[in-house]
């Protein structure tokens, strides 16, 4: 990751259309993205999946800014200035999960475009092991095994969750199929 020393900002690569780097940008001027047509960030998403083929997935604390007490991807990470999506995923896995990972490890599912409420592009991972996360309880309040089902019908009773999380449970069911 890249900070100003002043103020301790993180930076990330600032993308095109077409997922070309044209600059960088503070994390905290993230909102004047979704009206800045033409212009994004990048983040690595991943599920975690057991071998019952049920998915890990997170409640986010109460006292976070996006998304309170919602659902959540297993991971998910900005990927700093110059920082590959794979690498970002890894080091997410360890800041958020405090688990240590392989590039290997990780399986990608997709990379897709920004949405006009979510401007970034998201690579979207999968992991699979029975093994719980010891998870940063900063970041999650609890976390369930459940089927892609369940998931998809508590986000349609209007559970609420992130907005990464949507486009990742479509991408899986389009790879499934």
């Amino acid at each position: 990751m890249v900070y100003s020393e002043e103020m301790e900002e993180e930076y990330l690569d600032l993308v095109d259309a077409n997922d070309i780097k044209i600059g960088t940008i503070g994390r905290s001027q993230l909102g004047t993205l979704k009206d800045d047509g033409g212009k994004y960030v990048r983040a690595s998403y991943a599920f975690i999946q057991n071998s019952k083929g049920q998915l890990w997935i997170p409640r986010r604390t109460a006292n976070k800014r996006i998304a309170p007490n919602g659902l959540d991807m297993a991971m998910a990470e900005h990927m700093g200035v110059d920082e590959p999506y794979i690498d970002a995923a890894v080091r997410g896995f360890q800041e958020e999960l405090n688990l240590t990972i392989q590039p290997s490890d990780l399986k990608l599912l997709g990379i897709l475009s920004p949405l006009a409420s979510l401007p970034y592009f998201g690579a979207y991972y999968l992991y699979q092991t029975d093994i719980e996360p010891d998870y940063n309880k900063d970041d999650f309040a609890d976390a369930y095994w459940m089927s892609h089902e369940e998931v998809w019908a508590k986000l349609e009773r209007g559970e609420p969750a992130k907005l990464c999380l949507k486009p990742g449970l479509q991408l899986m069911r389009i790879i499934s199929k």
